[in-house]
């Protein structure tokens, strides 16, 4: 691989030059939709690590463009681009699986990531490919690794892998991109057990590195480190309202939680197609008072919420085919100093350890859900405890100058081998 052109850092050292290719990321600046892979590009630059993005084309969005100091490239794969729709809001495998557009749409996205990927690695003069999910990046990562002699590493998060674990041809994909790549980063235990039930010889390819959370940016929110408990209580949830994440159970056991804390409010931040009936079962349950859906919220407006809120839950789900791969929305609330509960699924137990630095619940269980939920209402003493051991949890383990350390370790490493290799 040729560096020529590039800048160099105080030690002399060229940057690294990473493509990350993803079907996930910001439309615009405070979209939190993909906000954890420009949070990850934005912490490599301070390591010489020199991050560019492709992902697909929304409608509105610009086709390039500089995000929080990323060079940012967006690929249309559909005319008029108002009707692109495999990589909207939503996800994209809850978008081809729901609208037949987005299926018909498919080939032409996998042909156009393909030709945006070999063209902008060439422009670049990219060192490396980070490829985010198997299916499409990971597919178009292992072919153009091949063409370009570039080294190539898969990122797993988790809904990829639980659907070729029950999926006889996504199998036989996944198969094909795990051995053409030089390194396989999971975001947690959980997804790395998945990845090698589909191919236990990736095995020595294998390696957990969580998503990270900007700690210093969430804490800081309150231009305190105080944080005030809410009166009444209030219970956030803030993701994506879709079967796996469990909100029916969560609303029935905030059923519970307010015929014993009369005012208690119920928050849920976020869209998706199980909203509709989510609000009917409020409405059933007679809690439209004490229930508010107030849908997407802007990047910059996560803190106030997080800080604001008695306990966060996420009660995620063990679902067809999807469940919590990590769950980045806890670790935003630990860095708010929120205490928090989770179901003990996917890859929640990674981040929580019962009773320490949060609580880990039965899924599906509104009885035990609400029964944790009134604990850390009632017992202040309690609450803070577990926020504070939340809060350094997040400090020591997850935080984006950790986090970006040991992906910019395995760059390093995967690159040298391929130069050694050639």
């Amino acid at each position: 691989m040729v560096l020529t052109g590039k800048t160099q850092d105080q030690r002399g050292e060229p940057p690294l030059k990473v493509l990350m290719v993803t079907s996930s990321f910001p439309r615009h600046e405070g979209d939190y939709f993909g906000q954890f892979i420009l949070e990850l590009a934005k912490s490599l630059k301070p390591n010489n690590v020199e991050p560019v993005i492709l992902c697909p084309h929304s409608p509105g969005a610009m086709k390039r463009e500089v995000m929080g100091g990323v060079k940012v490239y967006r690929f249309p794969y559909f005319y008029p681009y108002s009707l692109q729709r495999v990589a909207a809001e939503g996800g994209m495998f809850q978008n081809v699986k729901r609208s037949p557009l987005a299926k018909l749409q498919l080939p032409l996205f996998l042909a156009m990531e393909l030709i945006y990927t070999l063209w902008i690695a060439r422009k670049e003069e990219i060192d490396l490919l980070h490829t985010h999910w198997i299916v499409p990046q990971g597919l178009v990562g292992a072919v153009c690794g091949r063409l370009l002699h570039c080294p190539h590493i898969l990122s797993v998060h988790g809904t990829d892998v639980n659907i070729a674990a029950k999926n006889r041809v996504l199998g036989w994909v996944t198969k094909f991109v795990t051995r053409n790549c030089g390194k396989i980063l999971t975001n947690s235990t959980y997804t790395r057990n998945v990845l090698l039930s589909v191919d236990p010889s990736a095995e020595g390819k294998v390696e957990v590195i969580p998503m990270g959370v900007d700690v210093e940016k969430f804490w800081n929110a309150q231009n305190d480190n105080h944080k005030q408990a809410s009166n009444p209580p209030h219970i956030l949830y803030i993701g994506r309202l879709i079967d796996c994440k469990g909100l029916e159970y969560l609303i029935e056991a905030f059923a519970i939680v307010s015929r014993r804390v009369p005012g208690a409010q119920l928050i849920i931040g976020g869209e998706g197609p199980e909203e509709e009936r989510l609000r009917q079962q409020v409405a059933h349950l007679g809690l439209n008072e004490s229930v508010q859906f107030i849908g997407l919220i802007a990047s910059p407006d996560l803190s106030r919420y997080y800080h604001e809120a008695t306990v966060f839950v996420l009660p995620s789900i063990q679902a067809e085919r999807q469940t919590e791969g990590l769950g980045v929305v806890l670790l935003e609330a630990m860095a708010c100093g929120t205490p928090v509960i989770g179901s003990n699924v996917g890859g929640i137990p990674d981040i929580i350890q019962d009773g320490w630095n949060g609580y880990l619940v039965q899924e599906r269980s509104p009885e035990a859900l609400s029964m944790k939920i009134l604990e850390l209402i009632h017992d202040t003493d309690l609450s803070r405890r577990l926020a504070e051991n939340g809060f350094e949890t997040v400090r020591r383990k997850f935080s984006w100058e950790h986090v970006s350390l040991q992906f910019r370790d395995r760059y390093e490493v995967s690159i040298s081998r391929s130069l050694s290799s050639k």
